[in-house]
């Protein structure tokens, strides 16, 4: 197996650790966070700095890989369409966070994940193209105000 396929191994454990989480949420599992099944979920994967995954080729592969171990770890693979994955760097999030306080987040990651084009662009890229004044003067979050961002997300107050 070459380096690129192991890499790409270990994202596709990351996003099915996001999934796993997913299951338990549904299952009431965090007492913190009520479940309601009319609230979309979003996984993202967040990494230091940006992955090229480049191309129909790289995006099959880690979605291969996501579906055998979606199989493996007894997961629906239904939970691809119900809760569509995507991966970003930290640049991509913080303008994600800019863009969602203008506009809902859910109509920004629909409008990503749901189109088989925007679904293999860098969440920034998608950003830049659909949402540039949004963005425009992106500030940079803490730790506290990202907090505080994710639990106006949720509609519970910190």
């Amino acid at each position: 197996i070459s380096e690129l396929v192991k890499q790409l191994d270990i994202m596709a454990d990351a996003v099915i650790q996001l999934y796993k989480t997913i299951e338990e949420y549904k299952k009431q599992k965090y007492p913190q966070i009520v479940y309601k099944k009319e609230i979309k979920t979003f996984p993202i994967v967040v990494t230091l700095e940006e992955w090229f995954l480049f191309g129909d080729k790289l995006i099959q592969i880690l979605d291969d890989r996501i579906r055998e171990k979606l199989n493996i770890n007894t997961i629906a693979l239904e939970v691809l369409s119900d809760a569509p994955y995507t991966i970003c760097s930290v640049n991509g999030l913080n303008m994600l966070v800019n863009a969602s306080k203008v506009k809902p987040i859910k109509q920004i990651m629909e409008g990503k994940t749901n189109n088989s084009d925007s679904r293999l662009w860098h969440l920034d890229v998608y950003l830049r193209s659909q949402y540039s004044e949004e963005i425009s003067g992106s500030k940079v979050y803490g730790e506290d105000e990202f907090k505080d961002f994710v639990d106006s997300q949720l509609g519970q107050s910190s």
